[in-house]
């Protein structure tokens, strides 16, 4: 304050010396000027050693006095007092974004922003594999998922819909609906060195609906991990083999005695998923996996779940 006085008070002398107005700011700053207009909120001027020059526009809150060419003084310092509380409202927004507490410190927790951008729909294209899982006497054996080749999968591709919201802090709902389709083969040698070949394919309609946080690092790019149920609905399958051909449905049943009778092989299948993803702008890229909840076939000995080892897609919001 006391380097304020004694700023006006040199300016009073000057002042006597050149007619020009001064606007001596909070910070002590002095401006020499022509004062143009004057409002509640702002002053309008142009500087002394260039009144032909732009207009300069300076907030009252940020100014301490004014000192007119003819003497006169200004003082804004009650004017400065009075904005103090109206400022502290328009900050309150603010700290509750960083969640600081009443005592205006951190309270150690933030929440992820609300993602800049808005991309609900998009359309998927990836790659995906598929397998069976059999557990028996404390053992497991995996194969492909349609002829069963030992330690093999059944490769395939993935084409569909992606619905994928982002709510508040983040949170949202991954889903869609999405058409698999696997293909394999198998040679075999028969009698007498008979090649007898196996091609083999499957139709499967999938529909996850799993929990998602997505976290924005910069404008535009950000990160997501998800998990949940998917849900499997068989559409089709076919195997063929030399110059005979068996076509069924996924609803069908497997007879035989090593076989159950009532259960057999259902197109249903419910699986748990987990993934993560990057995304740039309206572009996506996701890997995960899928792990069957449910046996597809039961035994005395042993069952059968199919799951799906992993996935990778490519989406493309709009």
């Amino acid at each position: 304050m006391k380097k304020v006085l004694f700023l006006i008070a040199t300016c009073l002398v000057s002042l006597n010396l050149m007619a020009i107005d001064v606007i001596v700011l909070r910070n002590s700053t002095r401006i020499d000027a022509k004062i143009i207009e004057v409002t509640d909120t702002e002053i309008k001027y142009k500087k002394a050693n260039n009144l032909d020059g732009p207009l300069f526009t300076q907030k009252v809150e940020n100014i301490s006095a004014i000192i007119y060419e003819n003497g006169d003084v200004t003082s804004y310092a009650e004017t400065a007092q009075m904005q103090t509380p109206q400022q502290t409202v328009a900050q309150s927004p603010a700290k509750k974004q960083t969640n600081a507490d009443s005592t205006g410190k951190s309270a150690g927790i933030k929440f992820n922003p609300q993602p800049s951008d808005d991309y609900w729909f998009g359309l998927t294209v990836g790659y995906m594999s598929k397998q069976q899982k059999a557990t028996y006497n404390g053992k497991t054996e995996k194969g492909s998922f349609i002829i069963g080749q030992e330690g093999k999968v059944t490769p395939g591709i993935l084409l569909g819909f992606t619905m994928n919201p982002t709510f508040k802090y983040g949170l949202g709902l991954r889903s869609g609906i999405f058409i698999e389709y696997g293909m394999e083969t198998y040679k075999v040698y028969g009698d007498y060195y008979t090649e007898y070949k196996y091609f083999a394919q499957d139709l499967t309609l999938s529909v996850p609906l799993q929990l998602s946080y997505r976290y924005e690092i910069i404008p535009k790019l950000s990160i997501m991990l998800y998990t949940g149920p998917v849900f499997d609905f068989g559409a089709y399958k076919s195997v063929k083999t030399g110059s005979e051909t068996t076509k069924n449905l996924y609803s069908y049943k497997i007879g035989g005695e090593d076989y159950d009778e009532e259960k057999g092989y259902s197109g249903f299948n419910a699986l748990w998923g987990i993934g993560g993803a990057i995304q740039w702008d309206r572009l996506r890229l996701d890997i995960g996996g899928n792990f069957g909840m449910i046996n597809k076939y039961e035994h005395d000995t042993y069952d059968v779940k199919w799951n799906q080892p992993i996935y990778t897609t490519l989406t493309c919001f709009f």
